[in-house]
């Protein structure tokens, strides 16, 4: 947990070509990536305007149990997840393969909780305080790295939840 006044604050980024060092400009290699986020911000006060944030596509180029190439990013051009804003964005080219923009969290600091026996739509956690119906939940496994959903229902502390984005299958499955 953090105070307001800990964040950065008044933060401008005004035509930049933000982009992984694997990306060329020429549309070319769009496969093996090094990182997954362009900007990821937790601030206040901050404009983001008149930038291409691209190339934050493909899967993980580092070997992770099934080699180089074996763990689809889930990439976003810009992720926010805390602060107290305000953000301005504002004509940019954004480029991500799991979100262009990805706004979320619990304020300043996230709910955590021990998660076992996650399927492809439920979870069991350990406690469930602060979650309802409604709220978007992640869970990381080995298998996958990371799962998204909406809740749509909590019965004790097993959770069933609609997945969120897209998969690593193509389909609706969150299986690598």
């Amino acid at each position: 947990m953090y105070n307001v006044s800990e964040l950065p604050d008044n933060i401008t980024i005004d035509e930049c070509w933000i982009h992984p060092v694997e990306e060329t400009g020429d549309g070319t290699n769009y496969q093996l990536r090094s990182v997954e986020s362009g900007l990821y911000l937790d601030a206040t006060n901050v404009t983001i305007t008149r930038n291409a944030i691209q190339g934050f596509t493909g899967t993980n180029k580092y070997s992770y149990g099934g080699g180089p190439g074996s763990i689809r990013l889930d990439a976003k051009a810009i992720l926010i997840t805390g602060g107290t804003g305000p953000y301005t964005i504002a004509n940019n080219l954004l480029e991500g393969w799991g979100n262009n923009l990805f706004i979320g969290s619990s304020g300043f600091a996230t709910k955590s909780a021990t998660a076992s026996s996650i399927r492809n739509t439920t979870a069991t956690l350990s406690n469930v305080s602060g979650i309802s119906v409604g709220t978007i939940l992640a869970v990381q496994t080995a298998a996958i790295p990371w799962c998204q959903g909406t809740v749509e229902s909590i019965n004790g502390n097993s959770v069933t939840f609609t997945p969120l984005g897209a998969s690593y299958d193509g389909g609706n499955s969150n299986t690598p």
